[in-house]
């Protein structure tokens, strides 16, 4: 198994499965697609969650950041504590941002149409309108794969924001801490 897909050429394959002769095969490969139909939007759920989480720690940050600098002269003596606490910011926002933009609706997620499933042509024919079937949900699929890898990539940086905006903010408690002893 790879990270990347790899990918079969469409009209190739519409070629073979309109002269395939194995209605077995069929089968097979319509229950597989049914497999991978099910795995690519259990993945969508769990990159929703992982972005959803993200969302709500990097936002508690941000808010804990911002109300927890306001009126704090020590901070404003210190140039450097300054520059940590904008770093802090920064990274946080862009982590909410990239959580946000991760989870936002898509504008069309891919469904299999009515017509896919009553292709009027072949309904006299089930084992045409099987392999039929199998294109669609490989259109499908492939349409649901592409909004996934989007949304790992956001998912990714919102992380690594995530991080330094922690990193940063342990570290003006910690000088916070510190000074109060």
């Amino acid at each position: 198994m790879e990270d990347t897909p790899k990918t079969v050429d469409v009209a190739a394959l519409e070629k073979q499965l309109a002269d395939l002769h194995s209605d077995a095969t069929a089968e097979q490969l319509f229950k597989f697609g049914l497999l991978l139909m099910t795995e690519v939007q259990q993945r969508t759920g769990q990159i929703d969650s992982k972005l959803t989480s993200t969302l709500g720690w990097t936002s508690a940050m941000l808010a804990f950041l911002i109300l927890g600098t306001l009126g704090t002269k020590e901070l404003f003596g210190q140039v450097w504590l300054v520059l940590v606490v904008l770093l802090a910011i920064i990274a946080a926002t862009s982590a909410t941002l990239c959580a946000f933009l991760g989870l936002r609706t898509q504008g069309r997620w891919p469904v299999p149409s009515e017509i896919d499933w009553f292709q009027p042509s072949l309904l006299g024919q089930p084992e045409r309108l099987k392999r039929y079937h199998i294109l669609s949900m490989l259109e499908v699929r492939r349409a649901h794969n592409a909004f996934n890898i989007r949304k790992a990539r956001l998912a990714h940086s919102a992380e690594i924001c995530m991080v330094m905006a922690s990193a940063s903010t342990a570290a003006v408690l910690f000088v916070r801490l510190i000074g109060s002893l």
